[in-house]
């Protein structure tokens, strides 16, 4: 009896040996927790940042490192907003230490009367680059303008109607200006954010308004879901020509969905008011996708047409963002 008690009792005592080192072990291979992601008040932010997407939505920092240099920038950022690909201008910054390259191509069309025009606007150029918190220093140039009119004219030997073409190729003027915000989305307050430039006379003589230009515009901006945006711009200008300056106005309305991860696609209506000194306003709509190729990397794609005389018939174009 003995015997058998002690064997039992080396039994027990071995198993209870066996338990304590596995657990032993198992507390020492466990990988330790992983800390708690900072919250957007740890982050220095006032609120939490919406989470939008596309030409009209915000790109967050979610990972703030200390100090207050420029390119103390933030390693992780949220979904690009892009100037591009319509009229209107984003509300939101460029991240503090980072920079968006946008570039495009455009072709528009108009036929007028017995004149038909075709122009080709290649570069339309925009540097943006985030230097502060609240503060995006904007360079921007349409790039090369090329323009073939042609036009109905009747020979003057033997009277025959004949088509003539004209080219008027050059560059555009440039503009510097910044970007600021002026409100949060609360309530039924829309964000918004002030972008002051003016344009720099660099461009041809055809091409040109031959003298510096102030504008102002408001951006602004209305999240409905997480998905569904609705945006524009107010635009405030005063441009120089051969008589001198004239005050021109314009609004855009447009609204931007969120289809997948990497697809959005928006529509917009624009106008300028007036098109020219002494002209009609121009009414224009467009529409298209855009496309996120990767984090840093968008394409997007427009088309669109005029709503009256004074606009252009057709117009399409292509342009990509990139942020680095």
């Amino acid at each position: 009896m003995r015997s058998f008690r002690g064997s039992c009792a080396l039994a027990l005592i071995g198993i209870a040996f066996t338990r304590g080192a596995a657990a032993q072990e198992s507390a020492t291979t466990q990988p330790a927790a992983k800390p708690a992601p900072a919250s957007a008040f740890d982050l220095g932010y006032s609120q939490e940042q919406p989470k939008r997407e596309g030409p009209a939505g915000e790109e967050t920092a979610t990972q703030q490192p200390e100090g207050f240099w420029i390119f103390n920038r933030p390693t992780q950022v949220g979904p690009m907003s892009s100037d591009r690909p319509g009229f209107s201008d984003s509300y939101s910054l460029v991240p503090r230490g980072y920079s968006h390259l946008e570039f495009g191509y455009t072709f528009t069309y108009d036929h007028e009367r017995s004149t038909r025009l075709a122009n080709h606007t290649i570069g339309e150029f925009s540097l943006r680059t985030g230097l502060l918190e609240n503060f995006e220093l904007r360079v921007k140039w349409t790039g090369m303008s090329l323009t073939a009119s042609h036009f109905e004219d009747v020979s003057p030997w033997a009277g025959r109607h004949i088509t003539r073409e004209d080219h008027d190729d050059g560059a555009t003027d440039m503009s510097v200006g910044f970007k600021s915000p002026l409100l949060k989305q609360q309530g039924l307050m829309p964000n918004l954010s002030i972008i002051p430039a003016i344009s720099i006379p660099v461009g041809s003589d055809s091409k040109s308004t031959g003298d510096v230009d102030p504008e102002v515009r408001l951006a602004w901006n209305y999240a409905l879901t997480d998905k569904w945006t609705v945006y524009g711009v107010g635009l405030a200008t005063w441009i120089s020509d051969g008589d001198g300056r004239f005050f021109q106005s314009g609004a855009s309305l447009a609204t931007y969905y969120q289809f997948t991860s990497n697809l959005g696609g928006f529509v917009e209506y624009y106008g300028l008011y007036p098109s020219t000194r002494g002209s009609d306003c121009q009414h224009n709509i467009n529409f298209g996708p855009v496309i996120l190729i990767e984090d840093n990397f968008q394409i997007d794609v427009r088309a669109g047409f005029g709503l009256n005389e004074e606009a252009p018939d057709f117009f399409t174009g292509i342009g990509f963002c990139w942020r680095f």
